[in-house]
């Protein structure tokens, strides 16, 4: 047992807050293949995910697990035996670039609710000594989950005479979910009692129970360093170990590269499996195994395009088809050379994928999955392009992967297994860029629809220095001063900084032919620089619903029936109306509740962390702002339309606020159509229809207006 330690970077890490984080900066040309794509006018098709800072495809979905100041490893996530996600990721630097001291410690997530929230960062286990990765097993017909890895442990590990890689290969154990660890067990093979090499790639069971793991021998005293692959093979699960293809130093590499590492088995089926390994060579090298893993061809180049980077092969769920995902391109020059600063690292910014029916022995067409699109900031230029070590999993007919993106953040993506087929080549994503014409900006499709509306009148409710804040004012039809209609309030987006009144007023004029009044609110907008921050914004916005309330004779308004509908920021503005008490005009009469009886929110900005969006306009108090995060009971009753393709205002948020709202006991309802964009609702006709027909029937359930 070796002792425990508990350094102060460790226990930062498992209590303090997410460190803040610069926003993405990303490219406004992203070159794939030799494809310049403009990354300010997108084809149909592919679609540039602002949060996760990747081009892809309208096929994938993607949410930022994590992000970190230091340094994220390899990303290897499971599905427990108790159906959860299990994600685990060592956080710092690569254990061989220290001197024996204590460099990372490995990380764990939980998803409880397949992959829509996951739980912060802890650490896994606490131990004296840094991880390079998280290779799950759980074997068949058991509820044991093995954790194996390189084990760099203090007295059986040196960093001196180039071997820093090299470290005893070991596994822990957890029969409680992967909650708590077993200690250290170490692989003693019969052939090579004291071997040590590096695992971090994923390992197979075969249907006869037997296990294979890849490790690689490096030696970096050698000028260009040298590796060595080798697979652990045991028939008795973990008990006893042997080398393959032999003891030290007899195992694989490239001939002309003396290069073979990262290797990769996968489980063909009937004793059959295949064998997938990196090199320098400029192709992903295959061997088969026909007998259960005891013999194997010679490595060989296979047809997949791919730098001095991993294998990153998977099956999927019919059984027969497998998935490469490569990154279809070598560099020029000193494709040998590994080290942050050489041309091959920039290799890895896109990834490819490519599928075989035929147990790996032949690839389709490589296919566009997606793109580094963040901009090269880092010193370390390794760090700007990385989108290698890709790790998957598929439940459902869902590819689940895990990429450590660019060093600093884990992406969790999602594609369904029957997209991958349909992904571009690089002729057809070609043609997609070279078919984009430039276009003149149109008015969307709501915006088209009210350009004949007008609002009956206008009225100031707020005066702020010199200047006027007013409402526009739509009466219904036989409207009479001394009735007492529901009203609904309608707040616009623009990002806190631009838009208007009228780009609501489509909603606005439906809901007044529903016999309400309506009224469409003008705020102040955000400019870095000035007063004007968010906050004020917010202010504005519970100003305006105050004034509703205030003047309800006047406007013909049942101050107990105010509907406060926002899209996109004014979505946010919406639900500040009813929960962020205390950020209001100093002039404000507080004795007349700001609180809507009901909300309608549209795309809204609902989660203004890192991973959400508003963090980089609102700053250090951005909790203070963020609905998802301020929930509590008494809201009233919510409408939240949603897409889950929006990835402006991540529909992560709205997830995570949804979960909240009914915890607390709120009402919710929510609308989420698969694949719908940001802000839906103003842009797709039969969506926008949709949207009409579910707020008509949550206003009638309301009591609101009378059911059609």
């Amino acid at each position: 047992m070796f002792p425990t330690m508990k350094p102060l970077a460790l226990l930062l890490l498992t209590t303090a807050p997410l460190l803040a984080l610069e926003p993405l900066q990303l490219m406004d040309t992203v070159t794939v293949n030799g494809i310049d794509v403009n990354a300010k006018a997108l084809p149909k098709g592919l679609v540039l995910d602002k949060t996760t800072g990747l081009l892809s495809t309208s096929a994938m979905r993607g949410q930022v697990v994590h992000r970190t100041q230091t340094r994220i490893l390899e990303t290897r996530a499971t599905v427990t035996p108790n159906g959860d996600y299990l994600l685990m990721f060592p956080e710092g630097d690569h254990y061989a670039k220290s001197k024996g001291e204590k460099i990372n410690s490995m990380m764990v997530c939980r998803s409880t609710d397949k992959g829509k929230t996951w739980s912060k960062p802890a650490v896994a286990y606490d131990i004296p000594y840094g991880q390079h990765g998280f290779i799950p097993l759980t074997p068949k017909g058991t509820q044991t989950i093995y954790c194996f890895g390189t084990q760099p442990i203090p007295g059986k590990w040196t960093w001196e005479e180039g071997k820093r890689e090299n470290a005893p290969i070991g596994w822990r154990t957890s029969d409680d979910d992967g909650r708590t660890w077993s200690e250290v067990k170490l692989i003693e093979p019969t052939n090579d009692p004291s071997f040590m090499g590096m695992s971090v790639m994923r390992m197979t069971e075969t249907d006869a129970g037997t296990w294979l793991l890849g490790s690689h021998l490096a030696d970096w005293s050698k000028k260009p360093f040298t590796t060595q692959q080798y697979l652990l093979r045991s028939e008795d699960k973990g008990k006893t170990w042997n080398v393959l293809p032999g003891a030290r130093p007899n195992g694989w590499a490239a001939e002309g590269f003396n290069r073979m590492d990262e290797g990769r088995p996968l489980n063909l089926g009937g004793g059959k499996v295949l064998f997938m390994s990196r090199t320098p060579q400029g192709h992903l090298f295959t061997a088969w195994s026909q007998d259960d893993g005891k013999t194997w061809t010679k490595p060989a180049p296979s047809t997949l395009v791919h730098p001095d980077a991993p294998p990153m092969l998977f099956p999927l769920s019919d059984g027969k088809t497998l998935v490469a995902f490569h990154h279809n391109k070598v560099p020029t020059t000193g494709n040998g050379e590994l080290s942050d600063k050489a041309e091959l690292m920039k290799m890895r910014s896109e990834v490819w994928a490519s599928l075989s029916s035929d147990e790996g022995h032949t690839w389709s067409e490589p296919k566009f999955v997606m793109a580094n699109a963040v901009a090269p900031v880092h010193k370390v230029s390794g760090f700007n392009s990385q989108c290698s070590y890709l790790d998957a999993f598929v439940e459902d007919g869902v590819m689940h992967l895990f990429m450590p993106h660019r060093w600093q953040q884990v992406l969790h993506l999602t594609i369904r297994e029957d997209a991958l087929n349909k992904l571009p080549t690089k002729t057809q994503l070609a043609q997609l860029v070279a078919n984009k014409a430039p276009e003149a900006k149109t008015a969307s499709y709501a915006t088209q629809l009210a350009a004949g509306i007008k609002a009956t009148r206008q009225i100031v409710y707020k005066k702020v220095g010199s200047i006027e804040l007013k409402l526009d004012v739509f009466e219904p039809e036989g409207f009479k001063a001394s009735d007492k209609r529901p009203c609904f309030v309608a707040i616009h987006g623009g990002g806190w900084t631009s838009g208007g009144p009228k780009s609501m007023y489509l909603f606005a004029d439906h809901c007044a032919k529903l016999g309400m009044v309506a009224v469409s609110v003008q705020y102040r907008l955000f400019k870095p620089g000035t007063p004007v921050t968010v906050f004020e914004c917010v202010k504005d916005a519970r100003a305006a619903v105050r004034y509703v309330r205030a003047h309800a004779a006047e406007l013909g308004v049942d101050p107990d029936k105010i509907i406060v509908n926002g899209s996109s920021a004014g979505g946010h503005l919406a639900a500040a109306t009813a929960m962020f008490d205390g950020v209001d005009h100093k002039n404000e009469k507080l004795e007349v509740s700001c609180h809507p009886n009901a909300l309608v929110l549209f795309s809204p900005v609902i989660d203004t962390s890192l991973e959400g969006y508003g963090y980089a306009k609102i700053g250090e108090k951005w909790k203070e702002l963020s609905p998802a995060h301020q929930v509590r009971a008494g809201l009233p009753p919510t409408l939240l339309f949603h897409g889950d393709g929006d990835t402006t205002t991540p529909v992560r948020g709205a997830n995570v606020f949804v979960e909240e709202m009914k915890k607390a006991g709120n009402r919710i309802e929510y609308v989420s159509p698969p694949g719908a964009i940001h802000t839906y609702m103003f842009k797709d006709a039969k969506l926008h229809e949709e949207t009409k027909t579910k707020m008509d029937e949550f206003f009638a359930n309301l009591g609101y207006v009378k059911s059609k």
